[in-house]
């Protein structure tokens, strides 16, 4: 079973500022280079990736808010992410 690995944004990590050898070693945790690309600039984001996974196959979620918590006894992350509308109306889903 391979380790479970959460990325997460502080700031403005500027995505298209990355250079490729960063973004070909993403791949080790199941990353691919189109998921970071894809993301804008300053972008909050959160990453559910897993060491040894096929590239592309990590969760990515480039969110306004993201809340999770862990089950007890551990059986996974739920997480809920809130995801801004427009016209400040938030809606809710479950990430899974």
């Amino acid at each position: 079973m391979s380790d479970s690995v959460v990325l997460y944004s502080v700031g403005d990590p500027s995505f298209s500022t990355w250079p490729s050898n960063v973004l070909t070693k993403l791949n080790d945790l199941g990353i691919s280079a189109a998921q970071i690309t894809s993301l804008t600039d300053g972008e909050p984001v959160i990453i559910l990736a897993k060491k040894g996974a096929a590239a592309g196959s990590a969760k990515v979620f480039p969110y306004i808010s993201i809340s999770c918590y862990i089950a007890r006894p551990f059986v996974g992350l739920h997480c809920h992410r809130a995801i801004l509308l427009g016209q400040n109306k938030v809606a809710f889903d479950r990430a899974g």
